[in-house]
């Protein structure tokens, strides 16, 4: 378990860069990073959709329901976005 969240934690953090260097980058890489938002922003949701089997699971205690951590990724989200651009989080919520 704890080399899984080390390995997650190394991602979240490496991709969170990525974001904030491509955003605070040239025109170019700020382009193609809104690009990338727009196109994927529209499934994020479904990663807080419950189904029966979910639903069964948490039920039984052998995991959590993904609503239980909705507001903590999204505060997490916005701030990776502010702290690439102020722009950048209007234009994200003009397009989705």
């Amino acid at each position: 378990m704890g080399k899984a969240i080390k390995e997650v934690k190394y991602h979240f953090r490496h991709s969170s860069e990525c974001v904030i260097r491509f955003g605070n980058g040239t025109d170019e890489s700020m382009k193609r990073a809104q690009n990338a938002i727009n196109e994927l922003w529209r499934f994020t949701d479904d990663m807080f959709v419950m189904n029966e089997t979910d639903e069964e699971l948490i039920s039984t205690g052998i995991t959590f329901g993904a609503d239980s951590v909705y507001t903590n990724w999204k505060f997490t989200v916005d701030d990776i976005y502010f702290k690439r651009s102020q722009s950048f989080i209007a234009r994200r919520q003009q397009c989705c």
